[in-house]
């Protein structure tokens, strides 16, 4: 096996991934006919590149660090991007395809990599030929499109080098299909987690699954406590629960994430979603729309909704819910500050808070496409598109304010499905031997 020097970046980009299913509650998936197993032979061959190294300019940053322990580790947003894999799907029940060619025309123009997993048909049909950055995954029939939730792409914390964690998926191992063909193709390491420890629900998915820095592995409170004494067991000795019982989905990647900050001693934030800062926002343009309009391709199964108005937010239940429910976001984010402090070393982290409503009292689903939900790639940060202008320059300017670059990226057709961005992609990441974060 191939041994990196301590001053290299290790990261994953695996061409080869077979297929997945589709996901447990909480997300609107038709259900399709059954297919033969897909096996790795019935792939066709197209070339691999497991490693990508590159050498270091020292000083190294702490962030850049590998984490420590043993077992499978995630890496955090703040680790060097290399690649980003997504799934496509047009078809006549799906069709994704805007969102994939708006991610792909991003991407290209930042110079970074995109993997597309589709099968030929569907790759043809959406016109993707001759882009220099997008690269087709071909598979026999279409795969499932939260491509965030079957698998964990991450390092193994022995010795570094690049992991899976395959991930139970609707009662049975689909993302294992795709993990172990990465792992065959660069002979790295997978880890599963046994069926029989944990139910199949959306709470057991990847995108309830996150690593911050100082080597704090953050999960929501909707995942079962088996899963979370099994992550424990490969090695993540520093869990936090972040409370996401009152949410549809349930996942961490919907109230809080970890972004870069030039302006903070700690060289990180806190973005976090907040009804608050929603309404300050809403009083200072009353008249402009929330809500989104239905995009096209959406299963028969998403509920349409109609475009809300600050004033129906401002003046009825609505409200009040979202009163009580950033009340429980303040609450929670305070907590992960502090214990985020005490792992990392530094405790004076900035708080951004990114204009988020909900609706539904016990089963939330975000009323925006959720800023929260976001996809990071260094100082730079591709966001759920939002319909109320005012957010978007908010947003915008706050996290310029930090030195992150925001693009904007229509993800209807995963906002009305209960996801966003984060949900639908995954960033392969590299990290660094020889420098560790503070204890």
């Amino acid at each position: 096996m191939l041994r990196l020097s301590p001053l290299l970046f290790i990261g994953i980009l695996c061409h080869s991934f077979a297929q997945a299913q589709a996901p447990g509650e909480g997300r609107i998936i038709p259900e399709r006919p059954p297919a033969p197993p897909l096996s790795r032979l019935a792939l066709e061959a197209h070339s691999l590149s497991c490693f990508a190294a590159d050498p270091l300019v020292l000083p190294v940053s702490p962030l850049q660090a590998c984490p420590r322990g043993q077992g499978f580790r995630p890496l955090t947003n703040l680790h060097t991007p290399h690649a980003v894999f997504v799934t496509l799907q047009k078809n006549a029940v799906n069709d994704n395809s805007p969102f994939v060619l708006g991610l792909s025309r991003i991407l290209e123009s930042e110079g970074v990599e995109l993997q597309v997993m589709a099968t030929r048909e569907e790759w043809t049909a959406a016109g993707f030929g001759g882009r220099a950055n997008t690269f087709l995954v071909p598979s026999r029939r279409p795969v499932d499109f939260w491509a965030q939730d079957f698998m964990e792409f991450g390092v193994n914390g022995g010795d570094a080098h690049p992991a899976v964690l395959a991930l139970q998926y609707r009662g049975r191992y689909a993302g294992n299909e795709a993990a172990q063909l990465v792992t065959d193709s660069c002979a790295e390491p997978i880890e599963r987690l046994r069926a029989r420890d944990w139910a199949a629900h959306s709470g057991n998915q990847g995108g309830n699954l996150e690593m911050f820095p100082g080597d704090l592995t953050v999960v929501g409170s909707s995942m079962d406590a088996n899963m979370r004494e099994s992550i424990e067991r490969r090695g993540t000795d520093r869990l936090f629960v972040l409370d996401t019982s009152w949410l549809d989905v349930g996942h961490v990647d919907e109230l809080v994430t970890v972004l870069p900050s030039t302006t903070s001693p700690c060289g990180f934030m806190l973005a976090y979603a907040s009804p608050s800062r929603a309404f300050e926002l809403m009083r200072q343009a009353p008249g402009l729309s929330i809500g989104a309009p239905v995009p096209r391709g959406l299963p028969t199964a998403a509920e349409p909704r109609e475009p809300v108005t600050p004033q129906e937010v401002l003046w009825d239940e609505g409200f009040r819910q979202n009163v009580f429910i950033a009340a429980k976001i303040d609450r929670e984010i305070a907590r992960l500050k502090a214990e985020l402090g005490r792992h990392s070393g530094c405790r004076d982290i900035p708080l951004l808070p990114l204009p988020t409503l909900f609706t539904g009292a016990q089963r939330a689903k975000a009323l925006n496409p959720n800023p929260v939900n976001l996809l990071a790639l260094g100082n730079l940060v591709i966001i759920p598109e939002q319909f109320h202008s005012g957010f978007e320059r908010d947003i915008e300017a706050s996290l310029s304010a930090h030195g992150v670059r925001t693009r904007w990226l229509d993800d209807r057709f995963y906002h009305f499905q209960g996801g966003g961005i984060h949900c639908a992609t995954q960033a392969l990441r590299g990290c660094t031997l020889g420098a560790f974060p503070a204890r």
